[in-house]
This record gives C-alpha cells, sequence and structure tokens, in this order.
C-alpha cells in the first residue's frame, strides 16, 4: 500500500477468480486456491488497483489514470504500474479528488 501525497492511499488487490500464483498473500487470502484450481483450470486471478481518497470513498484506477467504480487487471505488473503512474502523475487526476 502507498500513500498519495493528497492523503489518498492506493492497494492492489486480488479478485475473488484466481490463476496462477507466487504470492504469499495470495496463498493467505485464498488458502484454498490451488485445490480449486485443479477442479476448474478456467479459474483466473484478477487484480483491481484500489484508491482511497481523503474522503474515505474507494474508487479503482483505470489504465487512463481515471478513478472508476470497477476495473480489472490480469497482470499483477500491470497493475501495480497504472497504481505507480497513478502516484507519480498527481496533476492528472487532482481534479478528481474533491478537496
Amino acid at each position: 500500500m502507498a500513500n498519495a501525497s493528497e492523503g489518498g492511499r492506493v492497494v492492489c488487490r486480488s479478485g475473488r477468480k484466481a490463476r496462477a500464483l507466487d504470492s504469499v498473500l495470495i496463498a493467505q487470502e485464498i488458502p484454498q486456491l490451488r485445490i480449486i484450481q485443479e477442479l476448474n483450470p478456467a479459474v483466473e486471478l484478477l487484480w483491481h488497483p484500489l484508491y482511497t481518497n481523503s474522503d474515505g470513498a474507494i474508487k479503482e484506477i483505470s489504465p487512463d489514470l481515471q478513478l472508476t467504480d470497477d476495473v480489472a487487471y490480469r497482470s499483477r505488473d500491470k497493475c501495480a504500474s497504472v497504481m505507480y503512474h497513478y502516484l507519480l502523475h498527481p496533476k492528472a487526476h487532482q481534479k478528481q479528488e474533491p478537496g
């Protein structure tokens, strides 16, 4: 989790669907994931980049760095990249968060 300069928070969380994992966090959040994957190989992991406004409202970060209600990424790296870009370019999204 990273803190934005305007008081918001960003975190990448996994969705309910799951796929290959190599993370202790995923293993803790979804302890039976490997069993589920054996039963249904089509199950995939989706990542959601969450941003918490200073007023506590939680939004997700889209590829064009806009806050939205629902966006998912199939790659943890893409999810993290979107979060970092959002934090590195505060002027691109300053007007979205009420001051």
